[in-house]
């Protein structure tokens, strides 16, 4: 049976059903979706006088096309105890949703030429409480989690650097909005990954905390206007690390430095 002309259709991450597409075709063009069916397990377990922790961590990995990246990812994901780890640059062709070694699950999204991606990546556990997740595009990926009391949606995205023009940007900026609108407002919401945007040091009002990193840029002001319009908050700013812990990424001779960012609503998590 040829691939390229089988056509799937899903539930939605909110229980509608996606336009149908091409096994082949580019997630940046149509949106693909998947409804999972939830175990009995949660993110959270209520039994227990004292509720298990969740370690959630973003990473921008530059590429998974080679072989051996997926299992050096498990192999970190593992040492550090990372139960959702999002994952920037993937480079993966279209969408998909993959077991680990371990038994948990990788959900990515990317496109033909093999660019960009981004990817979500659980471990045995959080795989149990996966109740669907939406592929905007190459850029941007959602994942809603069962939890108590509130369930947890997760938007892994990688923007667009520097070099790209701002028709990306606003691009990149309404595939965000689209994965906001998936998400409710009674769920722990967070958005993590590379923003390819410096907030800069020093704090702003209740959105930019005092504890970041650099000068502030153009892209870090649009980031910094959308928190405030969503009401969100820029989590890794009010959080005192050592230096070196605030930045994930460095330029060639070390000419500049930039963090990886991990956003949320103001909900405790």
């Amino acid at each position: 049976m040829d691939m390229s002309q089988r056509r799937i259709r899903h539930n939605g991450v909110n229980g509608t059903y996606a336009i149908e597409n091409d096994v082949d075709a580019s997630p940046g063009r149509n949106s693909h979706a998947v409804q999972a069916t939830v175990d009995r397990h949660q993110a959270t377990v209520p039994k227990k006088p004292k509720r298990s922790k969740m370690r959630i961590a973003t990473w921008n990995f530059r590429t998974m096309y080679k072989t051996g990246k997926k299992q050096n990812v498990e192999n970190e994901m593992g040492r550090l105890n990372v139960n959702v780890l999002g994952l920037s640059e993937v480079r993966w062709p279209v969408v998909g949703c993959v077991e680990t070694r371990t038994g948990g699950g990788f959900i990515y999204s990317g496109s033909q030429t093999n660019e960009r991606g981004v990817g979500v990546m659980l471990d045995k556990m959080m795989k149990k409480c996966l109740i669907g997740y939406w592929a905007v595009s190459d850029r941007v990926i959602v994942v809603r989690l069962k939890g108590i009391p509130f369930n947890i949606c997760i938007t892994q995205v990688y923007a667009p650097t520097s070099e790209h023009d701002e028709e990306e940007v606003d691009q990149f900026y309404s595939e965000v909005n689209q994965a906001r609108e998936q998400c409710k407002e009674h769920e722990v919401i967070i958005m993590m990954g590379n923003l390819n945007a410096t907030v800069g040091l020093g704090r702003t009002g209740n959105i930019v905390g005092p504890h970041g990193l650099g000068q502030r840029n153009e892209r870090g002001d649009r980031f910094v206007d959308w928190c405030l319009e969503n009401e969100k908050v820029i989590a890794n700013t009010w959080f005192s690390h050592h230096p070196r812990y605030l930045w994930t990424w460095k330029s060639p001779g070390d000419r500049a430095r930039k963090p990886d960012r991990l956003y949320n609503n103001k909900r405790e998590i």
